[in-house]
């Protein structure tokens, strides 16, 4: 069916260039997983999607001079060849003028993008947390160093918004028009909700509260969780993973935040052994060489250990109230 066919090819285009929603990254997904020739479809497109994208990346574009460079090629001053030349004229046209065709396609999606971007509204938050009540009377906390964005479609009714760093929301819940955290590859769903997400540039989770009612996490090829009001998880970005947590050992809302740069194991679970009170023992004394760049803030002990766990290739098992970090040595 030509239609079906176009429909899926533009869904591919909107995914492989981040200007698929949620719901559409989701719909890609079912096509691709309902039959092996799409999933190879999809595979070859993507891989020539990646080569031109490299291409494109090893240039930095100028506007005026890309448009110089066009009129340039477009209408050449005149010159006299010889009669005799060796080719085809007329291939040479032909691939001069596909060149030129891409040059200029390249530089109107460079100015639609610029055009897009001033449409956005950002909330950034530097040295203070900063309050903020959107149109639909829902409520955002962006923390310290992180930023909301919003494009023009959040006033229509298209409640997507973007993170960047951490923040906490209390969302008016509407069954017609759903809530949507764009993280970066996962997404958080509201379904009547008050949650709190916290990440960083230097770490590769992502960790997600429920205060109140449900929220549904998915991601983009796919994985997706429900976690209800009291429940966590975490987002492991390096193995597209999501991991489901319970509430165990939390630090006091009051208690600050623990930032480790370049910090020995052994002395990481030092300060999680007094701030929870915990008893946290390595199995391989050479474990507690291992080095780690994370932060915490109230999270429960067990999310704690999950993040630095999966951050270092280790696993832990819990018994009563004693955990054991289990792995081999971490390679220097």
């Amino acid at each position: 069916m030509p239609e079906q066919t176009e429909y899926i090819d533009t869904l591919i285009a909107r995914f492989l260039s981040g200007e698929a929603s949620p719901e559409e990254a989701m719909e890609l997904e079912d096509w691709k997983l309902a039959h092996p020739d799409n999933l190879h479809y999809y595979t070859g497109v993507a891989k020539l999607y990646a080569g031109s994208l490299h291409t494109a990346l090893l240039l930095e574009p100028d506007l005026k001079t890309g448009w110089q460079t066009l009129q340039d090629q477009l209408h050449p001053p005149a010159q006299i060849k010889p009669i005799a030349q060796t080719g085809t004229p007329k291939r040479y046209l032909s691939i001069a003028a596909s060149v030129s065709l891409f040059i200029l396609l390249g530089f109107l999606a460079l100015y639609i993008f610029r055009k897009k971007t001033d449409e956005t509204l950002i909330y950034a938050a530097a040295t203070t947390a900063l309050p903020v009540t959107l149109n639909d009377g829902s409520h955002i906390t962006v923390d310290p160093n992180s930023e909301v964005r919003l494009d023009k479609a959040f006033k229509s009714g298209k409640r997507t918004v973007y993170l960047k760093g951490s923040a906490s929301f209390s969302v008016v819940h509407n069954e017609h028009k759903p809530f949507i955290v764009d993280a970066g590859n996962l997404y958080i769903k509201d379904i009547g909700t008050r949650f709190t997400i916290r990440q960083s540039s230097d770490t590769d989770t992502v960790f997600i509260k429920v205060d109140e009612g449900i929220v549904l996490l998915f991601d983009s090829i796919g994985a997706e969780l429900e976690i209800k009001a009291t429940q966590s998880a975490v987002y492991v970005r390096s193995r597209k993973q999501i991991i489901s947590l319970e509430d165990q050992l939390v630090l006091p809302p009051s208690a600050p935040e623990m930032v480790f740069t370049n910090s020995k194991l052994g002395t990481v679970l030092a300060e999680l052994n007094r701030r929870y009170k915990s008893a946290i023992g390595v199995q391989n004394e050479a474990l507690n060489e291992c080095t780690i760049t994370t932060r915490f803030g109230q999270e429960d002990l067990e999310t704690v250990l999950t993040v630095i766990c999966e951050t270092l290739g280790l696993t832990y098992e819990k018994n009563g109230k004693t955990y054991l970090i289990k792995g081999q040595a971490c390679t220097p």
